[in-house]
């Protein structure tokens, strides 16, 4: 499968989110998984450029987990996943070179100030 996929990304850039839905929970402060809880869910994107890595903002990590392994709803996006969904878009959009399309595309979901401290990768 490796080789499979090395083959796929030869010579092309790609980026990519993974999501889970909070498929396990835990008791606070261990690691005994023992159910679903949708608080816990959480996204990653990354990108890769057959050109080198991607030159990264100071930002690297947009939302957090709480003590508790739940989101903290107190994030910008720890409270809306439709927002954690619309800042891996404005991401998307800024290594493509075309962030300036995302206010026509979503509108009035982030002001300015918000949008820019969402951004991890430096834009195109």
């Amino acid at each position: 499968m490796k080789k499979r996929i090395s083959l796929l990304l030869t010579g092309r850039p790609f980026f990519f989110q993974l999501l889970t839905d909070g498929g396990c929970s835990a008791s606070s402060g261990g690691r005994e998984w023992n159910s679903d809880a949708g608080e816990k869910c959480m996204t990653v994107m990354g990108y890769y450029s057959p050109d080198g890595a991607p030159a990264m903002r100071s930002n690297v990590q947009i939302g957090a987990y709480t003590d508790g392994q739940g989101a903290d709803m107190s994030t910008l996006v720890g409270g809306q996943p439709i927002k954690a969904a619309y800042a891996v878009f404005a991401n998307y959009l800024n290594i493509c070179g075309r962030l300036g399309e995302f206010e026509r595309l979503v509108p009035g979901v982030f002001t300015a100030a918000e949008l820019d401290s969402l951004l991890v990768f430096e834009g195109a």
